[in-house]
């Protein structure tokens, strides 16, 4: 017990360790022109949430850079028709990023009142000439409850709440494709609750490549696990 406890102690220290080197280093060589609030860690107990998820939900945290580029590369060539949902988009770096590409929209789901004013304001800040996708915008809502737009969707979740909280989102995910089945992937930023997805029916992990592996291993503070929704799996 000792000794996996060491190992857990020196995978966090790793992580940390790692997290700096994006956050001091690697974030202000790839994008300068972020506004400094974008960057910063909020606590939840320092915004307004009314949602009855509030004590399930976990501190906002940014998204490296680079990390951001690489999760870009794992995802569909074609997304011309497909809906990209932020689940806890924060102050909108993933959003900003997905913008850019051609998505039909892109849609960012927030439950705190501060930090979604503040997505607001930063993706009207940007330069239309970098705006791609169809359509842009950040809700203020409950990730277990919101409106899931028709279409092929794609949900970015850097580990946001707690395990039931996850577990009811993943509920209504699936009600949603059981209702109107179409393609829709969950890509899984430190998937902390991994499990759920795992023994879930109707839902399949996809591999990742050899070189995307590598790349999360060695310069990325967590792992990254990519899903699909299924009509359900013979297990």
């Amino acid at each position: 017990m000792r000794s996996l406890d060491a190992v857990s102690l020196m995978r966090r220290i790793y992580s940390a360790a790692l997290y700096r080197l994006h956050f001091r280093v690697l974030d202000p060589i790839a994008y300068a022109g972020e506004p400094e609030s974008v960057k910063r860690t909020t606590r939840l107990c320092d915004v307004t949430i009314t949602s009855r998820h509030r004590d399930g939900g976990v501190e906002y945290t940014p998204t490296p850079h680079l990390i951001v580029r690489w999760i870009r590369h794992t995802l569909p060539s074609d997304v011309s028709n497909w809906t990209f949902i932020d689940i806890g988009a924060g102050r909108g770096r993933v959003l900003a990023s997905a913008a850019r590409s051609p998505y039909r929209m892109v849609l960012g789901v927030e439950f705190a009142h501060e930090l979604q004013q503040d997505a607001e304001v930063y993706l009207k800040s940007l330069p239309r000439r970098h705006i791609r996708a169809g359509d842009v915008t950040v809700i203020r809502a409950d990730a277990t409850t919101f409106s899931i737009p028709d279409g092929p969707c794609i949900f970015y979740l850097f580990n946001p709440f707690s395990g039931e909280v996850l577990r009811r989102f993943l509920d209504h995910v699936i009600a949603s494709h059981k209702a109107d089945p179409r393609p829709m992937r969950i890509v899984y930023f430190n998937p902390e609750h991994g499990e759920l997805l795992d023994a879930s029916d109707h839902i399949r992990r996809s591999p990742l490549r050899l070189l995307t592996r590598a790349k999360f291993a060695l310069l990325s503070p967590h792992q990254l696990a990519l899903y699909e929704i299924t009509e359900g799996s013979c297990r």
